[in-house]
């Protein structure tokens, strides 16, 4: 395998799943445009967190982590907590901090047990998150995880980056990946730094709104696909123990 990938794709990073198994035959091949981080792997699979390069660097990243309040949901609160946990490693280091926001009890669970020094705040009520984020997190840029509603019985876990009016304003004057805000006319007597507080607030909250409404949608979904799971398994339960009864009393007959 090894001397596969170095003929064939001496240009191409990679991860073989040899690592993890011992007949391990999963490769995951990528170039240097996307980065990709090991969430998670088993013997028969491999999550793993895939990324464009980020444009603007940031000190203070905070991930807001969305689950529910309950189980019975399949794996969907398990997936945005994978997610966080990786978000979280990839954005560490020396000169950077990286806090933790969790909404819903599932998640709080999970990420406290095991990165309590790093939770910022533990939030129940969806209507308190974005106030209490803007008034009691520092951040640079705000990853929050949620899960994109696709279908009744899949969804896609989804990651959405907003950046704080000080890096916007930063990356603007300096002529960074952001496009120059003076290029823009401006009516009112509003300073641009008012203006892009403004801006980031209404973002943040549209982008929270979106990132809530999506995730719901996902909990019915795969609470109701799990409920269906547990039908069939309880019918066929209930099938084979009818079955079982049946042939027990028909021997008991028998027997008398």
């Amino acid at each position: 395998m090894l001397s596969i990938l170095s003929r064939s794709f001496r240009t191409w990073n990679s991860i073989h799943h040899c690592q993890f198994a011992v007949n391990g035959r999963i490769w995951i091949l990528w170039r240097n445009q996307i980065s990709v981080q090991v969430v998670s792997a088993i013997d028969q699979a491999i999550t793993c967190l895939c990324s464009r390069p980020q444009g603007v660097d940031v000190k203070k990243n905070v991930v807001v982590t969305i689950s529910s309040d309950k189980g019975l949901r399949g794996g969907i609160n398990s997936t945005s907590v994978k997610i966080s946990k990786a978000l979280h490693k990839l954005n560490s280091g020396p000169e950077k901090e990286t806090k933790y926001v969790i909404l819903g009890e599932k998640a709080k669970a999970q990420l406290v047990l095991d990165s309590k020094k790093d939770t910022e705040l533990i939030i129940t009520e969806v209507s308190l998150l974005a106030d209490d984020i803007l008034k009691n997190v520092e951040y640079d840029a705000l990853r929050i995880v949620f899960n994109k509603f696709h279908s009744v019985v899949s969804f896609v876990p989804t990651l959405s980056t907003v950046l704080s009016p000080e890096i916007v304003e930063r990356e603007a004057e300096s002529g960074g990946k952001l496009v120059d805000l003076d290029s823009y006319e401006v009516e009112g007597g509003e300073t641009k730094a008012e203006i892009l507080q403004n801006l980031a607030e209404f973002q943040f909250s549209c982008v929270m709104f979106n990132a809530v409404l999506e995730n719901a949608c996902s909990e019915q979904g795969a609470r109701m696909s799990a409920m269906d799971s547990s039908t069939r398994n309880t019918v066929d339960m209930l099938d084979g123990l009818t079955l079982t009864y049946n042939r027990t009393r028909q021997d008991y007959h028998r027997v008398d």
